[in-house]
């Protein structure tokens, strides 16, 4: 999964983090088999784009979908609510016999 971000305030974001949440029983991330995963960005400059890309792999017998969570917290703020978020309905995987 490819996450570009881009802060287009006036002033740059420090310590922020993307916290992944799915269902375990459908996925897993990278190489952990846990329900939320977190990607720390130490700087969102204002301006560029920042690409980050984490593999999401399926792990249902059936191939099943489901959907993935994503939020954008700044540790420097509460972390009480996300910067942002997105909601992803994942495809259903194709099947390798």
């Amino acid at each position: 999964m490819k996450v570009i971000l881009q802060n287009a305030g006036s002033f740059p974001v420090i310590q922020s983090m993307l916290i992944f949440s799915f269902d375990s029983t459908l996925y897993i991330m990278g190489h952990k088999n846990t329900s939320k995963q977190v990607i720390q960005i130490p700087l969102l400059l204002t301006g560029p784009k920042h690409e980050i890309e984490t593999e999401i792999q399926s792990i249902d017998p059936q191939g099943k979908s489901g959907q993935v969570l994503i939020y954008l917290y700044n540790n420097t703020y509460s972390l009480s609510s996300p910067i942002i978020s997105a909601s992803i309905k994942m495809p259903v995987s194709e099947l390798s016999l």
